[in-house]
């Protein structure tokens, strides 16, 4: 490019990296070791029980005011909004290896019955090992036995400011209480549990119509195969990328 184009051009459109460095006054901005919020202006609405909408102002390392809108759950009673639960299933069958439990339900945003961990929100007064082990035994029937328990992790932080901690739990089907476990779901609460080997797990969420559904006592046992609209949580398949990528280093 000639020189005197190359200039006009630069002049016109300076880089994102020129004008990062501009400010009103013409000198590159001090940075800070971290960007910091300013408020918090919750948008409420009439009819919303479960989530709300809220603008922040904040201020970055360039110290740049800028806004976010994010969502965020009115119900939180403590440290973290909900617990998933890892379940391993040991000594269902003889010379069955460890299977993960997993749960499908429908979820109006996705229009899908989705293939998930088990999970729910943290009661007042509850710490997460509580909270995993009702949940565990409303939404499956199944009584587990708490292994760890993860940090405080976020699951969408550009879109929302729920937070969770995972729960490793294992349920020993040698335990006369898990033979015939029978789910305490809510009235309005329609959810399946599928038992998959973890061996397959990964193969098997990439072709989840094929996935079993567990005996019930629900009165609807229709099979993922008979569904039309099935999807796969996004934290239930990197889980079964991290667990093909130990098996395969044997780890």
């Amino acid at each position: 490019m000639p020189r005197n184009i190359r200039m006009s051009f630069e002049e016109k459109f300076p880089s994102c990296d020129d004008m990062d460095r501009e400010t009103e006054s013409g000198e590159a901005p001090s940075l800070k070791d971290h960007a910091e919020k300013v408020h918090d202006v919750p948008l409420e609405a009439p009819g919303f029980r479960w989530v709300r909408l809220v603008k922040q102002t904040f201020r970055n390392e360039k110290q740049v005011e800028k806004e976010w809108e994010f969502a965020e759950r009115t119900t939180r009673k403590g440290e973290i909004d909900a617990v998933f639960i890892v379940a391993t299933v040991v000594g269902r069958m003889e010379g069955q290896g460890p299977e993960t439990l997993v749960i499908s339900q429908y979820r109006p945003p996705t229009d899908s019955y989705v293939l998930e961990f088990p999970a729910g929100l943290v009661d007042e007064g509850e710490d997460a090992e509580t909270a995993a082990l009702r949940e565990l035994r409303e939404e499956t029937g199944y009584l587990g036995e708490v292994k760890s328990v993860s940090d405080v992790l976020f699951v969408d932080p550009g879109l929302s400011n729920a937070n969770l901690k995972f729960v490793n739990v294992t349920v020993d089907c040698t335990n006369d209480l898990n033979r015939e476990p029978v789910p305490k779901q809510d009235e309005d609460e329609f959810i399946q549990t599928h038992l998959v080997p973890q061996k397959d797990l990964l193969k098997s969420l990439r072709n989840p119509r094929h996935i079993e559904t567990e005996k019930s006592m629900l009165p609807d046992t229709t099979a993922l195969k008979d569904r039309s609209n099935v999807t796969v949580s996004g934290l239930l398949y990197a889980y079964a990328l991290g667990l093909a990528a130990a098996q395969s280093q044997h780890v």
